[in-house]
């Protein structure tokens, strides 16, 4: 069993080796990875959630295009926002925080039951989507949005 899991672990770091080098990091999929390697493996699985775990939280992504994680998700997710969800980046924190989640619990192994994590991280991304926006955080929003826009208008004449 273990010679065989070694020569699957050979055969999927060579073929991403070869990807790798052929197309560059960040042109080649898992999914390619896995059929030029050969290996049979289902789709998804616990490495791809710790991977999607990762590259959702990068800071930078790739030099090629030069936007950060926040602009890459805001450009996918704000235009199914509303005006407010889309200001505070509400949604955005629901995704990282499942990805987050998701990554930590395929990294611990795998287990008999998912039931509880699956219900738990269900409830706290509904509460994340759902609650009501404070008063003190509108305000506080509503400030920095004031700044922003501040910045970028002309001086008012003090005379």
């Amino acid at each position: 069993m273990v010679a065989r899991v070694d020569d699957t672990r050979t055969r999927l770091l060579e073929a991403a080796e070869r990807l790798f080098a052929e197309k560059g990091i960040d042109a080649v999929s898992l999914r390619e990875i896995t059929r030029e390697s050969g290996a049979r493996d289902p789709d998804g699985g616990l490495q791809f959630l710790q991977i999607y775990a990762e590259v959702v939280d990068r800071p930078r992504e790739p030099v090629s295009t030069g936007a950060d994680s926040l602009q890459r998700w805001r450009a996918l997710v704000e235009p199914l926002l509303d005006e407010e969800a889309a200001r505070l980046h509400r949604r955005f924190t629901a995704i990282l925080h499942t990805a987050q989640e998701l990554g930590r619990r395929a990294r611990t192994g795998p287990r008999a039951d998912d039931r509880l994590f699956t219900s738990y991280l269900i409830d706290v991304v509904a509460a994340i989507l759902a609650a009501p926006v404070s008063p003190e955080t509108r305000r506080l929003a509503a400030e920095r949005d004031e700044r922003r826009f501040c910045v970028d208008a002309p001086p008012k004449n003090q005379g």
